[in-house]
């Protein structure tokens, strides 16, 4: 994997491999939902359809026609903090891919022919999810948990109303203000030539004044989820799960230089095989499902579970047992294995292409580092049993002031009792 940073705000992250296909993927972070003022409601779901659906020398029909010709796979999606175009094809047509997608990112051109299209897309994509069960619930329960104003009540599809009122000055406007505010990444893996490609990109910034301009927020902004005022939540959705489902947060501060034990953490009590979800799964039959993830956003251990109503209070105390008495589950042999198991599942990981440069990107845009899978997997072979226990020991500490919130379309869930 090589990593660049040029000036402030580009970042460059290749992994060039012996590879026929390349992959490029190109990122404004700071172009998500999240950054949209009152009135913009979804319209940047709606740009970054246009982005990549003409250039300034190719029309929508000419562009599928030269992509369908040079098997050229082309996309873009934005999340609530980011935007981004992707495309993948054979190393041979790398530098007409490159070009491509460097005029989508930095020159785009935006047509009405091309908003009037997209945008009843993106109407009846907002209509189709409104009304999916699935999602409504995903959401009315965030509103529950969560202030308005939260990361995880911001949602990408936006207003309808306001969708339909976007006008090409609009998406003038808003490009400008993504360019600004965000730092742009450059990743790209597989068959390539990655000094081409650097020369490239370079000229392309420096031809337009970006290398030496610095973005509003930093690579790795992250707003923040307030909890609203509970301990226990019983949520009756007509949505909602038969029985029940689960949402337990623990504080517990997540940092990079944390993550290696966290992550060792997460495999040793919350993955299959793990001791917490072998307890509660297997040896007790408690639950359906189990997961659990360390979360900077909430500074929080979340932990997620199905199961049947009654059993709702029972799984509360095994857990508070669990993270109450250390010497009671933990194996020393169990920390062995586990780390020698996530040394074989990220060996093999890194088979892929691109694996290299995501995990790079994720740490960029999580934590605002860069570093060496090599480094990281070192810190995680590290990791001590007195590591794993000081995190048992603050969620063991955190018990107290845990929030527990229950989901069920069940109206018994509100006579329930947690000690």
């Amino acid at each position: 994997m090589q990593y660049q940073l040029l000036g402030n705000k580009i970042h460059l992250i290749f992994q060039p491999a012996e590879r026929n296909e390349v992959n490029l993927e190109f990122t404004y972070s700071s172009g998500g939902s999240w950054f949209e003022q009152p009135g913009d409601r979804g319209k940047r779901h709606l740009l970054e359809h246009c982005l990549v659906s003409s250039t300034k020398d190719m029309n929508f029909e000419q562009l599928k026609d030269y992509c369908f010709a040079n098997e050229i796979n082309l996309n873009a999606y934005t999340g609530q903090l980011t935007m981004s175009i992707v495309a993948s094809g054979h190393k041979e047509d790398f530098l007409k891919i490159l070009s491509l997608l460097l005029q989508f990112f930095l020159q785009p051109v935006f047509f009405q022919t091309d908003l009037d299209r997209e945008k009843e897309i993106v109407l009846r994509e907002i209509s189709e999810r409104s009304g999916d069960p699935n999602y409504v619930l995903y959401y009315d329960t965030l509103k529950q948990i969560f202030t308005p104003d939260s990361l995880y009540n911001n949602q990408v599809l936006g207003l309808s109303e306001e969708v339909a009122a976007t006008t090409i000055a609009d998406f003038s406007r808003i490009y400008q203000q993504i360019l600004t505010d965000s730092h742009l990444i450059f990743k790209i893996s597989g068959g390539f030539d990655p000094d081409i490609a650097s020369d490239t990109i370079k000229s392309s910034l420096a031809t337009l004044g970006l290398l030496n301009q610095t973005a509003t927020y930093s690579v790795n902004f992250l707003p923040a989820n307030k909890f609203n005022n509970f301990a226990s939540l019983f949520y009756v959705h007509p949505f909602g799960h038969q029985h029940a489902e689960i949402n337990l947060f623990l504080h517990c501060p997540v940092s990079f230089e944390l993550k290696p034990a966290q992550d060792v953490f997460r495999n040793l009590y919350l993955r299959y095989g793990g001791i917490l979800y072998d307890r509660l799964r297997d040896e007790l039959g408690l639950v359906y499902s189990l997961h659990g993830q360390f979360r900077k956003s909430t500074q929080a251990l979340e932990i997620q579970l199905a199961c049947e109503l009654p059993h709702v209070r029972t799984i509360m105390q095994e857990i508070e047992s669990v993270f109450s008495d250390f010497e009671r589950y933990f194996r020393p042999e169990k920390l062995d294995q586990m780390k020698d198991k996530m040394r074989k599942r990220e060996a093999i990981a890194t088979d892929k292409p691109s694996f290299l440069v995501d995990f790079a990107e994720s740490n960029l845009l999580s934590f605002g580092v860069v570093e060496e899978y090599e480094n990281y997997s070192h810190k995680v072979q590290a990791v001590t049993r007195e590591e794993i226990f000081q995190i048992h020991q603050h969620l063991q500490s955190s018990w107290s002031s845990r929030k527990v919130v229950v989901v069920s379309r069940d109206e018994q869930i509100r006579q329930l009792e947690l000690a």
